[in-house]
């Protein structure tokens, strides 16, 4: 299995609207999405269904922000 290239942090890519405009452009299957992103199949499922809601973190800005603890 080949190890997938780390991203640079200048690096703009957005993998969860890159997996929506796959889905939903290209017609791609939620597995060959998985394969071809290195990931599993669910996880793409929960990324195309935050991508869907206007109300998910996705779009709230609230992603992978984590509340500091006092």
């Amino acid at each position: 299995m080949k190890k997938r290239k780390k991203q640079s942090s200048t690096d703009e890519v957005d993998i969860v609207e890159t997996a929506h405009v796959l889905r939903v452009q290209q017609g791609w299957s939620v597995e060959k999405i998985a394969r071809h992103l290195s990931a599993g199949r669910r996880t793409v499922q929960r990324w195309l269904s935050l991508y869907k809601d206007p109300a998910s973190s996705y779009w709230t800005g609230k992603r992978s922000k984590r509340a500091k603890e006092s």
